[in-house]
């Protein structure tokens, strides 16, 4: 079994917008998260699209399919918006299906803070791919 884990999956820190080449994997989860919050913001959001290519360096457009994220619908642009907790401090994982994305995906996460002196939170991403369609023998 931990064999034919290790063969299967795929994880990667992940800078936003990076193009992540997904062939051969149908699934994911994706990880935000969210450090602590400076100037007291009085609400945050997180803004997670999913944009797809076939070739690394081509247009990218927003996925068709609205259940790339497999326990939110994503809007005409391929993503979702999550609420915070204003403090930030949050960990986010998102399960993702990826079969009927193209070959070249970018994930993009925007964090927004509101109210408060110049508040600022950042975001740190990491995703893990795996449903490898090439299982080994």
């Amino acid at each position: 079994m931990k064999r034919e884990l290790i063969q299967n999956i795929k994880v990667i820190p992940y800078k936003s917008g990076d193009a992540i080449d997904r062939e051969r994997f149908l699934s994911g989860v994706l990880a935000v998260s969210l450090g602590a919050a400076t100037g007291e913001p009085t609400g945050i959001t997180v803004k997670i699209a999913v944009t797809e290519c076939d070739t690394q360096a081509g247009g990218y457009t927003a996925v068709k399919d609205k259940h790339v994220f497999i326990d939110h619908t994503a809007d005409g642009e391929g993503a979702i918006t999550l609420t915070a907790d204003k403090s930030g401090n949050e960990l986010h994982n998102l399960d993702l299906d990826l079969a009927g994305c193209k070959k070249f995906i970018k994930i993009t996460v925007t964090v927004n803070c509101a109210g408060g002196t110049g508040p600022k939170c950042d975001a740190t991403c990491a995703i893990a791919l795996g449903d490898n369609a090439v299982q080994p023998v």
